[in-house]
């Protein structure tokens, strides 16, 4: 496929950092409940959620932009160098 090992590990990890804040198996989500649970008793995982899904986009976006950016300046090397 033309694709590196480092560029795919690189794609993986952007995909796997941006949702790390919204998934249920996220390790500090009972300590996050607790926090938020003092100031409104009615906290759940799903305003959690609400609250963070936001962020979670914004982090994909700007790592998509990163890696098309490095991909764009790998691709205009190896042509400049051909």
């Amino acid at each position: 496929m033309g694709i590196s090992p480092d560029m795919t590990q690189c794609a993986f990890r952007i995909g796997d950092s941006a949702t790390n804040a919204i998934t249920p198996f996220m390790f500090y989500m009972p300590l996050v409940l607790t926090y938020m649970q003092q100031y409104d008793r009615q906290s759940t995982y799903g305003s959690l959620l609400k609250y963070t899904w936001r962020y979670s986009l914004v982090i994909l976006l700007a790592l998509d932009c990163l890696i098309c950016t490095l991909v764009h300046q790998r691709f205009a090397i190896r042509t400049v160098m051909s």
